[in-house]
């Protein structure tokens, strides 16, 4: 069951609004315009609405809230509607008790369907609801002015309803579905076919190409063999050269290792006695060593002592310098004690004159004391008449203030008396001129409605011209079509026919070559050639065929003006095909025989040359060959003829038979675009029907084009009324509008106007209020005037004492002044002495520490003199035992040397011996490296050999076990002839496809696969046929059971609704159950059986309703929605269809929009919606006393609900 709808920017629905659906009849009221009916769009859109025409709209963006000019809103940029059902019942076939459907629109052209949240497809929403009755086509939904659709639709289209509520339209979705798949089944099935056989084929070829692989591998797998054992004999033999080969390398190895020996140890001579030398070498250097370092260290020594004498100077003038300062410190001490005492008995008088100083300023400051006690008793004084002053001044400034206020209280009300005067004399001439506007608008709408009538009725005639015209602009451009249609067929046959004269089709080859060696030819044999026979004939397309039998292969002749070609063939010259001629003028033109004449004879149509127009130079040519030839319309009339003229004579029939002049008949059918007469004949009737044509197919764009402006026309002259019937009709609704407005502008002007009268009143009163509390401040006024006047003169006799006080305190002041500086100097004159005795204390302490360092710095250079003097001594003894030493090492050195030449001359000895030794060596080495590399040469040839048959044949000779014995050794050249005749017949064998025995392999098995393949798209296809009957009759089943319940339910709901008559359901005759159409009988009581397009407005609206209502009644559907279908009924008849709709609340929930009081008073819940601000509909609760006849809602049940939906805004702000 529908539950409730949501709307956010959806068409004028600007803001979030929702409408609850409860159980019963659901009311949807409001005046035209409001946007009523944006809720049925709203419905129809959810559920899967995909025409935007539908919605009332041009692009499915135009459901969008564009914004409100007046208002001030703006357009929004999405639109948003939910259904919310309740699915307790599992109706929908899912799992939730609550199923949300959402569906949003983005003004980009986006847009998203919702289930439960969850993005889904607009496949997934018609899923859900198929079958139930819902849908945006289904026949819950009945739409305004569609409400007989269903009455008026073929019988075709009204099934597809009774479809929806047998629900088979699920069922037919899933045959659909099938024979989509059995139609790709049956295209997999046709292509794997083609596939199979495209494979059996190459199946075939493959087996033969397999066949001749087998012999090439047979023939290679023998030559391998004998590659493998003429290779394995080479393999050996050059095996045994190595061998040998080896073994002389090793024994030119022995003698080279023997001689290196010897090069060895003679080396190993020469390097110990080079290292003998080196190591004397090394102790002759090390002796120099030794005798440089004596050297350095007698000058370090000697440099040593000549730094201890000088140091020994500079210390001995140090002590010196040192005594005279000693001297000078000790007479500046004696001198710092005398002023130190002097400094002391400055002090102590210091002292005395700061006592006397520090006496005279505690007097000055007693006395400043009891001044400034005095002066303050008058500050505080002083300060509290300031006070009280403050006080009144405040009081006098307050009720100054509200003295001013109510002067300007009061002027203020006089001036708001006055306004509100004037506004009483505005509003009295604005309600009249308001009065005196309502009048005239109310004369001049019935004027506008006039008019607009009469400019509808203009469009209606012009709309019925241009049908017209159309149909005369179809019936033109049919034939325009046609004709271009001929005009392209024949010149696409031009275009052949024209490129089949360009190949010379039909001709020999010899014709060929004279014909083009011709046409390139100026002068010479073949400047004669005049052209081919067919060339010269002209003859009409009808009569061609049988010029072309008379003729035969003459046609294809060629015709010479001379006989220079002739001559040329006769001295020999080759042609590459047969060729026959004719002269133009000359012998081998036969004489003219005795022609006969036939013409008037039963059967005769004329001689065949009289058929022919040739030029007038070679009509010679033209009755030679057809004088003698007569057409004729039967064989039997040529037979006849024949007969009667004792032969001669030659017949042509129309079908193309030829009765020869000896007797001669040739039977069977002739293709008239056989011969070149007949092509070219066809080709100059083409061209002149292509001219015809083209004049033709002008013609009709004329005539196409003519009627184009003609219906350009009508369609500007009837936008052009439109226009003006829109401006007409919108100026109308204007008025209306204005009327209205009027209305309600006089009727809140009079409100205004009251409340204003009350609002001068209050005024009047206030303004004697006010006067009275003036006065009264004026009294308070005067008393705080003269109370501040005594306060300020007690302040003035306050405020001289205090001046007075203050001059004594300045005084006084002065004189603390001056005592505290004199007490000042005093204190800077004792700091100056105590620090100037401190300093002399800290200047004798330094003297005295000065004098002590002094000392002992005397004893300290006294001792380094005498440590000095011991160093230089000591020095001394050291250089005499270096200048030892030095000499001792001198000798040793000189010894040393001696040794080194004698090593010298014993190496030189052993190293030519070396030398000769490796002579020896060398030459071993070289007969070492030539057996290296001869045995290079063998293993690289064993080596090539074994990669040979490596790579050809994959064989390792190293790894074969058997040796070749002597027999096979003898039969080597045997094998290799073997070897050439299997290469021979391997090359005769030609290209080998090795691939074609796996290629076998792989196409039987993708044959088979194939044929499996073939074997299940068969057995699919059975399955699908299978499904699709299985589906027909469920649904024949289904269909014909509905059929006959709705049936019933519609005669019994038909004569309750009427209170009688009958009525009924038939399916067409001779037609399938699945695809008849559906016959509606309905007869009102009293009247005769008339069909459904004599039956009156409502009562095609009633019948239309009563037959939904059956449907509903066999298989109800979750919600039905029912836009103003009560229009057409009048007030029995809505009684009847409220009444029914009762009987179906049990079953379905009903959404109702109406103007109709009658069927409100049906309603369980009843909504209004109302277009307060312009372009944004809102949704009011109102009862049924709150809507006018008209639809209308009164004004303070609008008020009321701005009113409380201003408060819900306040407190969802707070």
């Amino acid at each position: 069951m529908l539950k409730a709808l949501e709307l956010i920017g959806f068409k004028s629905f600007a803001n979030k609004t929702r409408f609850e659906f409860p159980e019963g009849i659901t009311v949807v009221v409001g005046p035209n315009g409001s946007g009523k009916s944006n809720i049925v769009d709203a419905i129809k859109w959810v559920l899967g609405e995909q025409s935007a025409k539908s919605l009332r709209g041009q692009e499915m963006a135009d459901v969008i809230f564009k914004g409100s000019g007046s208002g001030g809103r703006k357009a929004m940029n999405t639109a948003e509607a939910t259904l919310v059902f309740d699915n307790s019942t599992g109706i929908l076939g899912v799992d939730p008790v609550d199923v949300r459907v959402t569906r949003r629109v983005y003004r980009s052209g986006e847009g998203e369907y919702l289930i439960n949240g969850q993005p889904s497809r607009l496949r997934d929403i018609r899923d859900l609801f198929r079958g139930t009755g819902a849908g945006a086509d289904a026949y819950s939904l009945i739409e305004q002015g569609k409400v007989d659709v269903l009455l008026s639709a073929s019988a075709r289209e009204r099934r597809a309803i009774f479809e929806e509520a047998a629900g088979i339209s699920r069922f037919k979705a899933k045959k659909v579905e099938a024979a989509r798949r059995l139609e790709r089944v049956e295209q997999n099935m046709l292509r794997l076919s083609d596939i199979v056989e495209e494979v059996e084929i190459r199946l075939r070829g493959v087996k033969s190409q397999a066949g001749k692989a087998r012999r090439y591998k047979e023939y290679t797998e023998r030559l391998q063999d004998l590659r493998t054992h003429v290779g394995n004999v080479e393999w050996q033999q050059l095996s045994v050269q190595i061998d040998e080969i080896k073994a002389r390398h090793m024994a030119l190895q022995d003698r080279s290792r023997v001689t290196e020996s010897e090069a060895e140890s003679l080396e190993s001579r020469v390097l110990e006695l080079e290292t003998e030398a080196e190591v004397i070498s090394e102790q002759s250097h090390n002796c120099e060593a030794k005798i440089a370092i004596r050297r350095e260290r007698i000058a370090t020594r000697e440099l040593a002592v000549r730094h201890e004498f000088r140091r020994m100077r500079e210390l001995n003038e140090t002590l010196i310098r040192s005594r005279r300062q000693f001297a000078t410190m000790s007479t500046r001490a004696d001198d710092l004690t005398s002023q130190f005492t002097d400094t002391s008995v400055q002090f102590q008088r210091a002292e005395a004159v700061h006592l006397e100083a520090s006496r005279c300023l505690r007097e000055c400051e007693r006395s400043w004391s009891n001044i400034s006690d005095q002066l303050q008793r008058v500050r505080k004084q002083t300060d509290e008449l300031r006070s009280q002053q403050m006080e009144f001044l405040n009081k006098n400034a307050a009720l100054t203030k509200e003295h001013s206020a109510a002067e300007s209280q009061m002027t203020a009300l006089v001036e708001a008396k006055e306004k509100i005067g004037q506004q009483l004399d505005r509003l009295h001439s604005m309600l009249q001129e308001q009065t005196v506007k309502v009048r005239g608008l109310r004369e001049t709408e019935p004027e506008l409605a006039e008019q607009a009538d009469q400019l509808k009725n203009q469009v209606s005639q012009l709309r019925g011209q241009m049908s017209q015209q159309r149909k005369f602009r179809k019936s033109a451009r049919e034939h325009q079509f046609k004709v271009q249609a001929d005009c392209t067929s024949c010149g696409e046959r031009i275009a052949v026919l024209e490129e089949l004269e360009q190949r010379r089709e039909g001709l020999d080859a010899g014709v060929k070559h004279v014909l083009s060696t011709a046409q390139d030819s100026v002068s010479g044999p073949y400047s004669d050639v005049v052209g081919l026979v067919a060339d010269l004939l002209q003859v009409n397309v009808e009569y061609a065929p049988l010029v072309e039998v008379g003729l035969g292969d003459i046609a294809h002749y060629v015709v010479l003006s001379g006989e220079s070609l002739l001559d040329e063939i006769r001295s020999g010259m080759h042609l590459p095909g047969r060729v026959g001629f004719i002269l133009a003028e000359g012998p081998l033109l036969a004489p003219s025989l005795k022609r006969i004449q036939l013409g008037g004879q039963p059967g005769v149509l004329g001689r065949a040359d009289q058929f022919v127009g040739p030029d007038r130079p070679l009509s010679g040519i033209v009755n030679h060959l057809l004088g003698n030839t007569w057409f004729v319309e039967t064989l039997q009339d040529a037979i006849d003829l024949w007969q009667r003229s004792h032969g001669g004579v030659r017949f042509v029939t129309r079908g193309g038979e030829l009765l020869d002049s000896d007797g001669t008949l040739v039977v069977g059918s002739q293709q008239s675009t056989s011969g070149l007469i007949s092509r070219r004949s066809e080709l100059r009737a083409l061209r002149v029907k292509l001219t015809e044509l083209d004049r033709t197919r002008k013609s009709a764009d004329q005539e196409t084009s003519r009627l184009e402006r003609v219906i350009a026309d009508l369609e500007q002259r009837i936008r052009k009324l439109e226009e003006q019937h829109k401006d007409c009709a919108r100026h109308l609704a204007e008025y209306r509008v204005s009327l209205q407005a009027a209305q309600e502008r006089h009727d809140l002007l009079h409100g205004q106007h009251q409340a204003i009268q009350g609002d001068f009143d209050r005024s009047t009163a206030d303004l004697q209020e006010s006067n009275l509390r003036r006065r009264m401040l004026q009294e308070q006024l005067f008393q705080a005037d003269q109370q501040l006047e005594e306060v300020n003169l007690n302040l003035a006799n306050t405020s001289k004492q205090f001046e007075q006080s203050e001059v004594e305190q300045r005084a006084k002041s002065v004189e603390v002044t001056a005592a505290k500086v004199e007490m000042a100097k005093c204190e800077q004159r004792l700091e100056g002495l105590r620090a100037a005795m401190k300093q002399f204390q800290r200047d004798r302490e330094e003297r005295e520490k000065a004098l002590r360092d002094s000392q002992i710095q005397i004893v300290n250079v006294e001792n380094h003199y005498q440590q000095a003097n011991i160093d230089a001594l000591a020095l001394n003894s050291e250089l005499a035992l270096l200048y030892l030493q030095k000499d001792e090492l001198a000798n040793e050195s000189v010894q040393l040397n001696a040794r080194r030449e004698q090593a010298g001359k014993g190496r030189s000895e052993a190293s030519q011996k070396a030398q000769l030794a490796r002579r020896q060596l060398r030459g071993l080495q070289d007969s070492v490296r030539q057996a290296e590399l001869q045995m290079s040469q063998t293993s690289h040839e064993r080596t090539v050999l074994e990669e040979r048959l490596r790579d050809e044949y994959g064989i390792e000779l190293s790894m074969l076990s058997q040796r070749p014995s002597a027999s096979e050794t003898r039969q080597r050249v045997e094998m290799n002839t073997e070897i050439s005749e299997l290469r021979r017949k391997i090359n005769n064998i030609g290209a080998v496809n090795m691939q074609a025995l796996d290629e076998l392999e792989q196409l039987q098995s993708r044959f088979n696969l194939l044929s499996e393949q073939h074997r299940d798209l068969t057995a699919a296809k059975d399955s699908l046929e299978k499904i699709i009957r299985k589906i027909n009759a469920d649904s024949r089943r289904l269909f014909t059971e509905t059929l006959e319940a709705i049936r019933g339910n519609f005669q019994t709901l038909f004569r309750k609704t009427f209170g009688g008559g009958r009525a009924d359901i038939q399916l067409e005759d001779d037609v399938d159950i699945l695809e008849s159409g559906i016959e509606i009988v309905a007869t009102p009581p009293g009247k005769n059986s008339l069909g459904l397009s004599l039956l009156s407005g409502g009562e095609r609206a009633l019948t239309a309703v009563t037959l939904l209502l059956a449907i509903f009644q066999y298989r109800p559907s979750p919600f039905c929605v029912l836009d103003e279908v009560d229009g057409p009924l009048d007030e029995a008849n809505i009684e009847r269809f409220t009444n029914v709709l009762k009987e179906f609340l049990n079953w379905t929930k009903f959404v109702v929009v109406t103007h109709s009081k009658k069927t409100m008073t049906s309603a369980t819940t009843l909504y209004g919606v109302t277009m307060q601000e312009s372009g944004i509909s809102k949704r009011v609760a109102v009862q049924f006393d709150d809507v006018a006849e008209d639809g209308h809602i009164r004004q303070d049940v609008l008020d009321e609900s701005e009113e409380t939906s201003e408060g819900e805004d306040e407190r969802g702000a707070a």
